[in-house]
């Protein structure tokens, strides 16, 4: 018989060891799912502010709005955000009233006139941009579209 028996079992600092090695793949798992659940109320954000430029962009184009006057809507008029303006509310406006009263966003629109004469003369370019805040930075989405005065 051997008088020297071998222990079974783990020391004390391969305890240690593996401990440390399981926290940080732990650490490192934990650190990546916070980075994707941000990711993902990111995009969930800018999906709505994309929704909201469409049904902007939508209204704008079924209801005429771009030329109805005839001339470029007046600037801080409902349909002509004043240069720099970037805190009107989505639902601001007797033509915007079907879209929610959403407070985390704000639109501006820009309407220009594509031509001063010719064939560009009854096109209009109509830009539209939704603005959130996420802590101290301004997220934007912006969209173009194009209204056309019917011939008649």
């Amino acid at each position: 018989m051997n008088k020297h028996r071998t222990r079974q079992g783990f020391s004390l600092s391969e305890v240690l060891i593996c401990v440390a090695v399981v926290a940080i793949a732990f650490l490192g798992t934990f650190a990546s799912l916070i980075s994707s659940q941000r990711a993902v109320g990111v995009g969930q954000r800018m999906s709505v502010a994309t929704g909201y430029c469409r049904q902007i962009c939508e209204i704008v184009r079924a209801r005429g709005l771009a030329y109805s006057t005839g001339t470029v809507p007046a600037s801080g008029s409902d349909l002509q955000t004043a240069a720099g303006v970037t805190s009107t509310p989505i639902n601001q406006g007797s033509a915007f009233t079907a879209l929610p009263g959403d407070s985390n966003y704000t639109r501006s629109i820009n309407t220009v006139r594509v031509a001063s004469s010719g064939f560009g003369y009854n096109l209009y370019r109509v830009t539209v941009a939704v603005y959130w805040k996420e802590g101290k930075r301004t997220n934007k989405v912006s969209m173009v579209t194009l209204a056309r005065v019917p011939l008649t």
